[in-house]
């Protein structure tokens, strides 16, 4: 049995030689041509599964190993008896961390304390809800929007877009959607926009297409003071040089993209291949390697931690210099800035010494998950 794997799924033909012959492919150059006869195929979010990939072919299980499924006709794959796999869940962890990493430095250049912010979460599912709990360790104060959530007495506070729109921090964690009830394409659009406070923080790690990015350009020339942080793009790999520009912090989709995550997406799509297969599970490990130290000097700030283990924060003009180049050099540049920052830690993955830090300081980092 052949199986094709993305070559950026963790461990790609090493994790998934005990089901077959595996073979890797560049995820965004995968034809029908070139699937051969495979009958396994386990992808990433940059390659379209649908019927003209997989027409005629011998593919009988698709994995992706994402949480976001849109990439994926599954219609199509339910109609054709293909059966479907996806690693819901396996980043919400880390793009969490990446959401707080953005208010606490959002915070340090107001001279705030976090727990003074509140925040607004628009979505409450793997993702919402994990940033969700992670902001009740930390005493920050937040408010959820989710048409398809009800309202619980022992659950998080549910506001109207309206509301959530102005705190002081709004965070998208929605899957991409149209022609559907509750449909999120261009979610929050020009009268959105306007509903947000001054120097309002509005944060994008879900998809590219939830923000009208056009529309989000033009807020923010009339309103230099609102701050944009952009993980997810319209148009990704190649998004729009003026949007680039004008984000406060561009990164090129790696919020979801740690050692963790990568490791979780590879677990569960080889468990839930064993299971169609009906076959034993492999029983050899995916090594998690050992923490890291951090050498923290004489930094005693919890968002100057951060700092430290947020690789996007040492090179913060990569993404910048991609304004410049044409389309297509965009896109391979894109992906080129994927790879090199999609490789960090989770917060319990690095090891922060406490000597010399008052109580608070430490408090925090022990409700963040980092290593004692």
């Amino acid at each position: 049995m052949e199986i094709l794997v993305d070559r950026e799924i963790h461990r790609s033909e090493a994790a998934f030689a005990p089901f077959g012959h595996t073979r890797v492919f560049d995820g965004r150059n995968l034809t029908r041509a070139s699937l051969g006869a495979a009958e396994i195929l386990l992808v990433r979010s940059v390659t379209r599964v649908d019927e003209a990939l997989l027409g005629g072919s011998a593919v009988r299980f698709v994995g992706t190993a994402t949480s976001g499924i849109e990439h994926v006709d599954t219609d199509y794959l339910r109609n054709s008896n293909i059966q479907f796999a996806d690693a819901g869940g396996c980043n919400a962890r880390a793009v969490a961390e990446y959401v707080i990493c953005c208010i606490y430095a959002f915070a340090a250049i107001h001279r705030r304390a976090v727990h003074e912010l509140t925040v607004g979460v628009v979505g409450y599912g793997h993702v919402g809800s994990a940033l969700v709990r992670c902001l009740a360790r930390l005493n920050i104060r937040c408010k959820i929007h989710d048409p398809l959530v009800d309202q619980r007495q022992d659950g998080p506070s549910l506001g109207s877009l309206e509301e959530i729109l102005a705190c002081d921090v709004v965070t998208l964690h929605v899957p991409l959607t149209q022609n559907v009830p509750f449909a999120t394409r261009h979610l929050i659009d020009q009268p959105k926009l306007a509903l947000l406070r001054n120097s309002a923080l509005l944060i994008n790690a879900a998809r590219g297409g939830v923000v009208d990015e056009d529309a989000l350009c033009r807020h923010i020339s009339v309103c230099p003071q609102t701050y944009v942080a952009l993980d997810c793009w319209d148009g990704e790999p190649s998004p729009q040089p003026a949007m680039i520009e004008k984000a406060w912090r561009a990164t090129p989709h790696i919020a979801g993209h740690t050692f963790e995550a990568r490791r979780n997406a590879c677990a569960e799509l080889r468990r839930q291949l064993a299971d169609f297969l009906n076959i034993s599970r492999p029983d050899t490990p995916l090594e998690m390697p050992p923490r890291i130290d951090v050498d923290r000097g004489t930094l005693s700030e919890v968002a100057e931690i951060l700092a430290l283990v947020s690789p996007w924060h040492h090179d913060p003009r990569a993404m910048l210099a991609l304004r410049h180049a044409g389309k297509s050099q965009r896109a391979a540049d894109f992906d080129a800035l994927r790879r090199r920052f999609g490789g960090r830690r989770e917060f319990s993955g690095y090891v922060v010494a406490r000597a010399g830090l008052d109580h608070d300081t430490v408090a925090q980092l022990d409700a963040l998950g980092f290593a004692a």
